[in-house]
C-alpha cells in the first residue's frame, strides 16, 4: 500500500499535495520537528463545552499517532511526518470508527468526511505556523552554524527508562511550562503508589541563604532545638537554588556521618544525602570536617502524584537519564545544555534550540477554535 492514498477531489488532491510539500521541509530539518507537538494537558474526558471541533480533533488524533501517543517529538524518534498526513488522507475512505481508538476526548458532534477534509486544512495552517516559527528563530541554520565543540566537558550520563531515586529529568526544549523551562531535576524519592519528589538543580537564585530564608521558608524539621543564629552563621553564605514550585526548604549534602536519606552513587563517586541531622552537620562545619561546597540548599520542591510523572514521561515532556549524584551540587543553568550534549546525537542537536521560543502563543491559537 502506498504511503499516501490520494483522494479524488481536485481540491483535496491539491490540499494534500501542499501538506506533503510542507512536510518535506520538516523532514529535511529534523531539528524543526521539535516544534510539532500536541497539547500535553488536555484531559482524557472533558465537559461538552470544552471538547474540540471535529476537524481539530481529527488533526490531533493523527498527530497522536505521529508522536506515538506522546505529546512532544523525541529527537531519537524514527517516525516520518508523512505518516501524519497519510492518516488524514487515508481515513477519508476508511471507517470513521477507526479514529475512536484515540485517547483524546471525542468531538461534540459525530464527525463526517467533510470534517476530515477540514482537518487537512487545519493541519496545513498549523504546520505552516510551526515552520514560520522555525524560520523566525533561524532553526534550519542552527545545526549548520554549530561548528564549535561544546564548551563544557562531557558528563557521565546515559538514558534510562527506569524511574528511581538518583535519576535526572531533563526537560524537553519545547514546552509551554515556564516553571520547568530547560530544567534538570534530581529525583530523590519515588514510590509507584505515592508518586515522586525531586529538586530543580540548575536554577540558582543568585542569593545567599541568609537573604532567602526570611522570605521563602523556615529551617527544615529537626532544627527547632538549634540556635537559629548558629544555623544562619554556618549556612549564611551558601548559594540558594530554586528547587520547584512547592514552597518548602530542602537540603542535600555529601557528609555520610550527618545522616539523611542516602542516594547511592556509582563506583568512584560520593553518595548524596537528603535532609540531615542538623546538629551533627553543624558539628562537622565547626570542626572543619565539612565546607560550604558539601551542601546545597533549595527553596522549593518539585512533586508528582501517583502516575503523574509516568504520564509526563509518556508524553515526552522529559528525558530520563542516570548519572553521578555529584551533578546536583553547584550546578549552573548551562547544565541542561551540557547534559543534552553529553547524551550525543541527535539529543545534542536539540541543545541548539533557542530557549526563548514562545510556543504558548502558537499553541493557544490552534486549540482555541
Amino acid at each position: 500500500m502506498p504511503l499516501l492514498t490520494m483522494p479524488s477531489s481536485p481540491v483535496t488532491v491539491r490540499l494534500f499535495r501542499q501538506l506533503l510539500k510542507c512536510s518535506r521541509k520538516f523532514e529535511k530539518d529534523p531539528l524543526a520537528k521539535a516544534l510539532i507537538y500536541r497539547h500535553p494537558h488536555l484531559p482524557q474526558r472533558s465537559p461538552i463545552s470544552e471538547l474540540p471541533e471535529p476537524d481539530v480533533w481529527f488533526y490531533n488524533t493523527a498527530l497522536e499517532i505521529f508522536l506515538q501517543k506522546g505529546c512532544y517529538h523525541r529527537p531519537d524518534s524514527k517516525i516520518c511526518l508523512r505518516r501524519l498526513i497519510s492518516h488524514l488522507a487515508r481515513y477519508q475512505f476508511a471507517g470513521l470508527e477507526t479514529w475512536y481508538d484515540s485517547s483524546l476526548p471525542k468531538p461534540v458532534f459525530p464527525p463526517g468526511p467533510h470534517d476530515i477534509l477540514s482537518a487537512g486544512f487545519f493541519a496545513l495552517r498549523t504546520l505552516r505556523k510551526r515552520w514560520s516559527v522555525a524560520e523566525q528563530q533561524e532553526i534550519p541554520e542552527l545545526v549548520k552554524k554549530r561548528d564549535k565543540p561544546p564548551v563544557d566537558p562531557p558528563l557521565q550520563l546515559s538514558l534510562t527508562e527506569d524511574i528511581a531515586p538518583g535519576v535526572f529529568l531533563i526537560q524537553h526544549p519545547i514546552t509551554v511550562d515556564s516553571v520547568f523551562n530547560r530544567a534538570v531535576i534530581f529525583i530523590y524519592e519515588y514510590d509507584k503508589q505515592k508518586g515522586a519528589s525531586g529538586i530543580i538543580i540548575n536554577k540558582p537564585l543568585n542569593k545567599k541563604f541568609e537573604d532567602s530564608i526570611r522570605i521563602h521558608a523556615r529551617p527544615p524539621k529537626g532544627s527547632l532545638d538549634i540556635d537559629a543564629n548558629i544555623l544562619l552563621d554556618i549556612f549564611a553564605k551558601c548559594e540558594v537554588f530554586k528547587g520547584g514550585p512547592i514552597k518548602k526548604l530542602q537540603l542535600i549534602h555529601r557528609c555520610p556521618s550527618a545522616g539523611g536519606l542516602e542516594i547511592k552513587a556509582p563506583a568512584g563517586d560520593n553518595s548524596a544525602y537528603i535532609c540531615a541531622d542538623l546538629r551533627k552537620l553543624l558539628e562537622l562545619f565547626m570542626n572543619g570536617e565539612a565546607c560550604v561546597s558539601d551542601i546545597q540548599i533549595f527553596v522549593g520542591l518539585s512533586g508528582w502524584g501517583p502516575g503523574q510523572l509516568e504520564a509526563e514521561l509518556e508524553h515526552g515532556e522529559w528525558f530520563l537519564a542516570k548519572g553521578p549524584p555529584g551533578l546536583a551540587f553547584g550546578a549552573k543553568p548551562s547544565l541542561w545544555k551540557n547534559m543534552m550534549d553529553s547524551l550525543g546525537q541527535p539529543f545534542s542537536d536539540y541543545a541548539c534550540l533557542p530557549d526563548h521560543i514562545n510556543m504558548a502563543v502558537v499553541e493557544s491559537a490552534e486549540w482555541s477554535r
